[in-house]
């Protein structure tokens, strides 16, 4: 699923739209895929110039376990 993901300096995220891929002017975003099974838990901003996507996996009944 395409979503779009607003996040600070922190890397915490503040907003998701879905169905979205235009990253925003002004603001940190970043246009991602997600995996089916998976939900995204924070952006990693240790390389700020390459910040990536932390994906949690769903279990089957709908709890998230961080990887």
């Amino acid at each position: 699923m395409k979503m779009l993901v607003i996040y600070d300096i922190s890397g915490q995220i503040w907003g998701i739209v879905y169905g979205e891929d235009k990253e925003l002017v002004g603001l940190k975003s970043m246009a991602i895929e997600i995996p089916n099974g998976y939900d995204v838990e924070r952006i990693n901003v240790d390389n700020t110039e390459d910040p990536q996507p932390v994906f949690r996996k769903l279990s089957k009944d709908g709890e998230t376990n961080a990887e």
